[in-house]
C-alpha cells in the first residue's frame, strides 16, 4: 500500500525548485487558449474532476454531435499519472494522455482551463502558472489542512523549526494565489478553505460538491442499486454490507485496525447479523487488516486499486465506520448510520488538529473499541436491509450544517462558473441559489429560557440535541426556548445539558439549520460557532 508524509511531499517539492522556476518562465512565451482544457485526478478518472468533464464536453462541443473531443471546437483532455490509469480513461471514452513529459507538460502550459482534485500535480505541475486553475478539493476538511496545521508544514530532511514551518507557509500561500476557482458545498467549508489555502475570498464559490451529485440526483433506489454495481459481485443481495474507512495518518498505522481477538468478534456478529465488512484503507495511509479475510469471507479488502473512487458507491452501504475521514460527511447524505470509531482522540487532535471539536462532529458519541462500535450498530439497525434507516438528528446535523446545496447539481454550478469567469462562450444552465441561512445577532437568557434573535423572519424554531428537543414558544421578533420543560410528565425539570442544533422554518423554504447552542440548564446559554 502506498505510503506518504507532508515532510516527505514537501522535500520534493522544494527539490524540483528548478523545474518550477523553468515551467514558470515557459508559460511567459507560450500563449493559452480558450479551445484547450486539461483534467486530472489523484486518486484517478473521478472525483468532481470527472463529472465536470463529462459536462464540458457535452455543452462546450455541442456543435459537434458526431464528433470526439479530439475533433471538436474545445479539445478536452484527461491527464494520466500512470499507463493504468490511461487505460482506464481510454475505456470511458475520454481523451487522455499522460501528463508526464513533454507531452503533459505542453498540454498544461497551452490550456486555457486546468481542474485538478487534490492539487497542482493531478496535471503537470510544472506548467500551471497563468491558467485558470479550478480545484475541486476532494472532500469537506475536517482535518486541518496545509497552513492551518504545523503537521502539514515540515521538511523531512529539516527539524521541525519555526524557520522552516515559516517556508513552507509562504510556499503554501504563493500555490494558493495560482488557484482561480475553488468551488465548495457550503459557507461553513469556505471558511476553511480561505483560512488553510490563502484563497483570495472571492475566488472561493459556493456551489456545492460535483463528486456529491451522484449522492443526490435520482431516487434513493435507483442511486442504491447502481452503487450495488460497484461493489464486488458475490456480496448476497439479502445482506447488510457495512463500510470501515480509517483516514490518513500521514504514513502512520490505524491504531483502529482490529486484533486478532477483534477480527474474530467481528466475524461473530457478521455471521450473527448477515452483514459484509469492506475494508477501506486511505489511498495515501498504511495498516495491517489482513488478518480479516483470512478469519472470514465475511471480511472484504477493498483497496483503491479495487475501486478508485467510493463516493458512487456510498448508497449501497448499510453503515459506516470511520474517524476523523471526511467522508462522513458524504456518508451524511446517503442518511445510514455513521459510528465514529477513534481510539486516539487526544494524541491525533493535539498533533494534526481539527475544525472542530470532535465531541461536535461524533454527536458526542465516538467509541474506542471494536466492541463497542458493533454494539452501537446493533442499537440503530432497527429496520430491514431492503429500508435502511433514515438518517438520525445527527446524521440530518452533518448534512445540513455541511451541504448548503441538496439538489445534485453542483457540477453546473461550476461549469457555469467557469464560463463567467474566463468568457468562454459556452451553454449556462439555470440555476437556483444556495440555501440562505439566518444568521443568529443576538442572545440573551434569564432563569427560565434563552432567547435569540435571528435576521429573518420565521414560522417555527426548534433546539433539538441528544436528549431533547425544545420548540419556541414565540417566534414574533426574538426566538423564545423555555430552559425548563415537562419531561417523563413532570413540569419543571431542566432541559438536559449539551450541544443543540438551531433549526428555523422559514415560509416555504423548509428547515435551516443555523448553528449550535451549548445549553447548561437551567444557567445561561451560549453560542458556539462552527
Amino acid at each position: 500500500m502506498a505510503s506518504f508524509t507532508f515532510g516527505a511531499g514537501n522535500a520534493r517539492k522544494v527539490l524540483r525548485l528548478p523545474l518550477y522556476a523553468l515551467g514558470a518562465l515557459t508559460t511567459l512565451v507560450a500563449p493559452r487558449t480558450n479551445r484547450l482544457w486539461v483534467f486530472g485526478s489523484g486518486t484517478g478518472p473521478g472525483e468532481g474532476a470527472l463529472p465536470l468533464y463529462l459536462l464540458a464536453r457535452e455543452n462546450l462541443n455541442a456543435a459537434h454531435p458526431d464528433s470526439d473531443s479530439r475533433g471538436a471546437d474545445t479539445r478536452l483532455v484527461w491527464l494520466a499519472s500512470t499507463d493504468a490509469e490511461l487505460t482506464r480513461a481510454r475505456a470511458l471514452g475520454l481523451d487522455a494522455e499522460k501528463k508526464s513529459g513533454i507531452r503533459g507538460f505542453w498540454l498544461t502550459l497551452r490550456a486555457r482551463v486546468i481542474v485538478v482534485t487534490h492539487g497542482f500535480g493531478d496535471v503537470n505541475r510544472f506548467a500551471t502558472r497563468d491558467g485558470f486553475v479550478v480545484q475541486l478539493w476532494h472532500g469537506i476538511p475536517l482535518k486541518k489542512l496545509h497552513l492551518d496545521s504545523p503537521a502539514a508544514l515540515r521538511l523531512s530532511f529539516l527539524p521541525n523549526h519555526r524557520l522552516v514551518r515559516t517556508l513552507m507557509s509562504r510556499a503554501y500561500r504563493l500555490a494558493g494565489r495560482g488557484i482561480s476557482l475553488f468551488p465548495v458545498a457550503s459557507q461553513l467549508v469556505a471558511a476553511r478553505i480561505a483560512s488553510a489555502f490563502g484563497v483570495a475570498p472571492d475566488r472561493i464559490v459556493v456551489t456545492g460538491d460535483p463528486r456529491d451529485d451522484v449522492l443526490l440526483a435520482g431516487t434513493p433506489d435507483s442511486r442504491r442499486t447502481t452503487a450495488r454495481t460497484l461493489l464486488p459481485a458475490d456480496i448476497p443481495s439479502d445482506s447488510r454490507v457495512v463500510l470501515y474507512a480509517p483516514t490518513w495518518r500521514d504514513g502512520a498505522p490505524d491504531p483502529g485496525a482490529p486484533s486478532s481477538d477483534e477480527w474474530r468478534a467481528i466475524a461473530e456478529w457478521l455471521e450473527r447479523t448477515n452483514s459484509v465488512l469492506l475494508v477501506r484503507t486511505h489511498p495515501l495511509g498504511s495498516g495491517d487488516y489482513a488478518d480479516g479475510p483470512e478469519i472470514s469471507a465475511r471480511i472484504r479488502l477493498l483497496p483503491p486499486a479495487v475501486l478508485s473512487e467510493v463516493t458512487p458507491a456510498l448508497p449501497a452501504i448499510d453503515a459506516l465506520v470511520t474517524d476523523y475521514s471526511s467522508i462522513a460527511f458524504d456518508y451524511a447524505l446517503v442518511g445510514g448510520p455513521i459510528v465514529f470509531l477513534a481510539p486516539d482522540v487526544e494524541s491525533y487532535v493535539g498533533s494534526r488538529g481539527l475544525y472542530e471539536p470532535y465531541r461536535q462532529v461524533s454527536g458526542g458519541k465516538h467509541v474506542a473499541t471494536w466492541e463497542n462500535a458493533l454494539r452501537v450498530l446493533d442499537d440503530r439497525w432497527q429496520t430491514p436491509v431492503e429500508a435502511p434507516p433514515m438518517g438520525a438528528p445527527h446524521e440530518r446535523w452533518l448534512r445540513d450544517e455541511n451541504f448548503d446545496y441538496l439538489d445534485g447539481r453542483a457540477t453546473e454550478r461550476v461549469f457555469a462558473e467557469i464560463l463567467a469567469r474566463t468568457g468562454i462562450v459556452g451553454i449556462t444552465p439555470e440555476l437556483g441559489a444556495a440555501t440562505a441561512r439566518p444568521l443568529v445577532t443576538a442572545l440573551a437568557f434569564d432563569d427560565a429560557a434563552v432567547h435569540v434573535t435571528v435576521d429573518t423572519s420565521v414560522d417555527s424554531a426548534e433546539l433539538e440535541g441528544a436528549r431533547g428537543r425544545v420548540t419556541a414558544l414565540r417566534t414574533e421578533s426574538v426566538l423564545t426556548f423555555p430552559l425548563l420543560t415537562t419531561r417523563w410528565g413532570v413540569d419543571g425539570l431542566a432541559l438536559p445539558s449539551g450541544d443543540y442544533r438551531l433549526t428555523l422554518e422559514p415560509a416555504g423554504d423548509g428547515r435551516v439549520p443555523t448553528t449550535r447552542v451549548t445549553v447548561t440548564a437551567p444557567l445561561p446559554a451560549r453560542l458556539i460557532h462552527p
